[in-house]
């Protein structure tokens, strides 16, 4: 399968919904906004390795178009994500995703995903100083959490972006919508078990 191999960079923080509106408010008066209604669909082995590896399989859903996604290589310096991306346009929703279909470097091979579950988000995306910030409200396993994500190639432009939004501080954030999702998937069942 050929794709596309990336770096992302990104700064990304679960917030609160008053702290999405205010972004939402001071953003709204810069720059237009392209609001985005996205479905990921996640992949993984019954034991959830790749999300154990700290990696996401998804294919992502937006309008008609489905894109196929693998992140790895994840890492952290304090606020900054830097990970590789592999991405290629699928023309049909595959029952499993085989390790086979990827570049050999990318992801252990033999191995077959299975449909793990989805993640819904209505996603609000604005471009300033060559920055791409998104302000996201998600939807899973009956929770709903907010997020800004500011992906950059430039640091310094994502720095000014944060004191833009009067973010002082912001934790390391390495717990991604994936993560998240499995999280609260393990709590369920555990739950489940109980009774």
């Amino acid at each position: 399968m050929e794709g596309d191999l990336m770096i992302e960079q990104e700064i990304k923080s679960i917030i609160s919904e008053s702290l999405l509106l205010k972004y939402k408010k001071i953003l709204d008066g810069l720059t237009p906004h392209k609001r985005i209604l996205q479905i990921n669909y996640y992949f993984d082995s019954p034991d959830f390795r790749l999300n154990s590896l700290g990696n996401t399989l998804r294919i992502r859903q937006k309008e008609n178009q489905l894109i196929l996604q693998y992140k790895y290589e994840k890492q952290y310096t304090g606020i900054q994500k830097t990970c590789k991306e592999f991405e290629v346009e699928l023309q049909r929703f595959p029952s499993h995703i085989s390790s086979n279909d990827f570049p050999s470097d990318t992801i252990d091979s033999d191995s077959l995903y299975k449909f793990a579950g989805n993640l819904i988000t209505e996603r609000l995306d604005y471009i300033y100083a060559e920055t791409n910030i998104s302000l996201d409200k998600s939807y899973y396993l009956g929770k709903c959490d907010y997020e800004i994500e500011i992906e950059f190639q430039d640091y310094n432009k994502a720095e000014a972006i944060l004191k833009l939004l009067s973010i002082e501080k912001i934790e390391s954030h390495e717990m991604g919508k994936y993560n998240r999702f499995v999280k609260e998937l393990q709590r369920l069942e555990d739950e489940n078990n109980e009774y």
